[in-house]
């Protein structure tokens, strides 16, 4: 839903219409309206391997119980991060889909 305000005489939309149209502000040119755009084509394999490892890593997320999500919590301030930043950061996949070229290497997170 748009938030629509009213600043010193003048109205201001942001947020989407449904899937029709999107309301921005940009610091640059001012209130700007655009359509809504369906991604077109079909995810590639490395995207499909990315989404596989975060939706890996949120499961193991919702599988800690309070005491280890709370040690994720606690070592998580020290860096400015919230818990499930930091598991994610430390559980996504040990390899990785270099895009465009086609090789798997390996990851350094962190």
């Amino acid at each position: 839903m748009a938030k629509v305000k009213f600043p010193l005489l003048s109205g201001e939309a942001r947020g989407a219409l449904g899937r029709s149209m999107i309301f921005q502000h940009q610091s640059v040119g001012g209130a700007v309206v655009k359509g809504y755009a369906v991604p077109s084509g079909q995810a590639t394999a490395s995207q499909l391997l990315q989404r596989s490892w975060y939706r890996n890593a949120l499961d193991g997320w919702a599988a800690l119980n309070d005491e280890g999500r709370a040690g994720y919590t606690t070592r998580a301030k020290e860096e400015n991060l919230l818990g499930i930043n930091l598991y994610i950061r430390e559980n996504l996949g040990a390899l990785s889909w270099v895009i465009g070229i086609g090789v798997l290497g390996e990851v350094k997170v962190g």
